[in-house]
């Protein structure tokens, strides 16, 4: 390694170079906990001890995932549900529920709601299929045992595995879990999420 640059410092924590390229696993803390761990700012050039470097009202988080998603060419991890026309996203990054929804809320989104067995369907196979138990709107914070979703929708429509919900360890947040049942888990939980859009999702100017 030469120098000390930000990318040298990068280098020595997260991975090596091959023929000129990079190679790397991300590792380490997120010190501003906006969800990019310092290794990935310390490559892109945003401040890891900063959650807003530029100061416009956008996280560097929401900034890297979702900057140019606006007119008609959304970003390439989201996907559009060809039956209702929504748009949805896995956020591949951990975090507790209620941080969860702060994010896709601050987005213009929400956390995906699941209001009938042909959508679960669907979201399930496009996302959660032998990858990671993941949020949902579904809660119960504001009156235990009275889940409803984040987004304001009303359905009766559930999906809950055998004995689910048990509020096992006080358990709050729904997630679609790999088995492609729901469960209630706890608020401890760091875990992915699933988000919607109605509209071609965008970020603010």
């Amino acid at each position: 390694m030469s120098g000390n640059t930000a990318e040298d410092i990068a280098n020595a924590n997260i991975g090596s170079i091959s023929n000129g390229n990079f190679s790397w696993e991300f590792t380490g803390p997120d010190s501003d906990g906006d969800g990019l761990l310092d290794a990935e700012e310390l490559v892109i050039g945003t401040d890891p001890w900063d959650i807003d470097t530029d100061d416009d009202g956008l996280s560097d988080f929401e900034e890297v995932n979702y900057a140019g998603n606006s007119g008609d060419s959304p970003g390439a991890d989201w996907v559009q549900n060809p039956d209702n026309g929504w748009w949805y996203f896995l956020n591949e990054v951990d975090q507790y529920w209620n941080d969860a929804n702060s994010s896709a809320t601050s987005s213009g989104c929400n956390l995906a709601t699941i209001t009938d067995a042909s959508l679960d369907a669907w979201v399930f196979a496009t996302f959660i299929q032998l990858e990671k138990d993941s949020w949902i709107g579904l809660n119960d914070y504001a009156s235990e045992g009275n889940w409803i979703w984040s987004s304001g929708a009303i359905s009766a429509y559930t999906n809950w595995g055998a004995g689910e919900p048990n509020n096992s360890g006080n358990e709050d947040g729904a997630t679609i879990t790999v088995a492609g049942h729901w469960n209630d888990s706890q608020n401890t939980t760091k875990t992915w999420s699933i988000w919607e859009s109605p509209g071609t999702p965008s970020t603010p100017e």
